[in-house]
């Protein structure tokens, strides 16, 4: 039985002539002698979509442009807004094969704060392909539905001699932005305020940007939302090749869009990647890391153990977790209601409350698991980092430990 180890343009210049001004002096505006297409796509879409636009198909109800490009400060880059009141639909022209990896950044919300997205990918004339939709609702939270597969990956070391057959049926669960809907005046004021400010500095779903991952191999996919897995299944007949396809509701936003081969690490290595995770900048004394100190956004070798590396351009500035800010302030709560431990002690990743760092990693047999970790030497802090290892909503945990080096530490000491 192998075992495995968890680890965490080219731009043309056209001279027509030259002109001198004096100091002071502001040149003439004078008219364009050409025009361009009205049906001419903005320069800004092949960067949003990483294609050209000839490579799409856009599809409105209504008339006029369905779209427009300009810069999201909030993000700081250029992105796609959907501006038809009945939607727009993107189908590409490429036909990719199996082996790839496809992702994408957007704010599935409309106009209203409300809407969904959606994203389709091995989509061809014979089959619907594997499709994952974000719904953004009035509460503030999401929810997440993908295809009709079951979640089989891993479930058994040899399928076909498991003796029983998975679930079917699509997966789909809430995506709760901010784990705790309701603060009560009654709690403990200590508990309370560390809850009001932490979900505080969440955003809800209107303002929510959702990075999407599609892991495409050749029997095989997987996807991700934010980092959670929520499609892992396996399959002789499963479609790996096929078109990709998007859905916009007026308003949405899609701010990048790549497809790349698929790299992999065999059957030791499961690399998991921070991205949807990360929250913090600071790293010692206030200071952060500079930018070119960490190979931010790719996946390395490491002593021969692959890490990914979180890309601060998809998390808001931040590269790294805090472990300092876990806390089962639960433990610190009386009473009933959510207290109880299938609610909060042993939650999903989908819950997302800064004060609980959990990760969903794909289900398998682990004997190791590698980190890339350092001790700031914060007052009152001890540098031990645990992981627990549970079944959602169920328990059953297993709890390991080990020492973190100082961050100023040597590798000779």
């Amino acid at each position: 039985m192998k075992m495995r180890s968890l680890v965490c343009v080219v731009i043309a210049l056209l001279f027509v002539g030259s002109v001198v001004y004096t100091a002071g002096a502001q040149p003439k505006e004078t008219p364009s002698w050409w025009q361009e297409r009205e049906d001419s796509p903005d320069p800004g879409l092949e960067l949003v979509l990483g294609s050209p636009a000839a490579a799409w198909r856009f599809e409105a109800r209504g008339e006029g442009r369905p779209y427009r490009i300009e810069r999201d400060e909030t993000i700081g880059r250029q992105v796609l807004v959907c501006e038809d009141p009945g939607g727009l639909t993107l189908t590409g022209k490429t036909i990719y094969g199996s082996n790839v990896e496809i992702t994408c950044l957007v704010r599935a919300a409309g106009e209203e704060g409300t809407g969904r997205f959606a994203i389709t990918v091995c989509k061809d004339s014979d089959s619907a392909g594997l499709r994952l939709a974000i719904t953004c609702g009035q509460d503030g939270n999401a929810s997440i539905s993908g295809p009709p597969l079951a979640g089989n990956r891993f479930i058994h070391s040899n399928p076909k001699m498991a003796g029983f057959s998975p679930r079917k049926g699509g997966r789909g669960f809430n995506y709760a932005l901010r784990a705790y809907r309701k603060i009560l005046p009654t709690w403990d004021p200590q508990v309370r305020a560390g809850i009001e400010r932490d979900m505080a500095e969440l955003p809800t779903a209107a303002r929510k940007w959702f990075y999407i991952r599609y892991q495409i191999g050749a029997d095989w996919a997987r996807a991700w939302v934010d980092g959670r897995l929520v499609l892992d299944h396996q399959g002789e007949d499963l479609k790996t090749s096929g078109a990709i396809q998007v859905e916009l509701v007026r308003g949405a936003r899609l701010a990048s869009m790549s497809v790349k081969p698929l790299v992999t690490h065999g059957a030791l290595y499961e690399p998991i990647a921070l991205d949807g995770y990360v929250r913090d900048r600071a790293l010692a004394e206030g200071a952060g890391v500079r930018s070119d100190a960490l190979p931010v956004g790719r996946t390395v070798m490491v002593e021969g153990i692959p890490f990914s590396f979180a890309d601060p351009g998809l998390n808001e500035g931040a590269d790294h977790i805090d472990v300092g800010r876990s806390s089962l302030r639960e433990g610190n709560m009386e009473g009933h209601g959510p207290v109880r431990s299938e609610l909060h002690r042993f939650v999903a990743p989908s819950e997302v409350d800064p004060a609980r760092i959990r990760l969903r990693v794909p289900n398998g047999r682990y004997d190791a698991m590698y980190l890339i970790a350092g001790f700031d030497g914060e007052k009152d802090n001890i540098p031990l980092v645990s992981a627990q290892f549970y079944r959602a909503t169920a328990g059953f945990s297993m709890v390991f430990e080990a020492e973190v080096p100082f961050l100023h530490a040597r590798e000779a000491d």
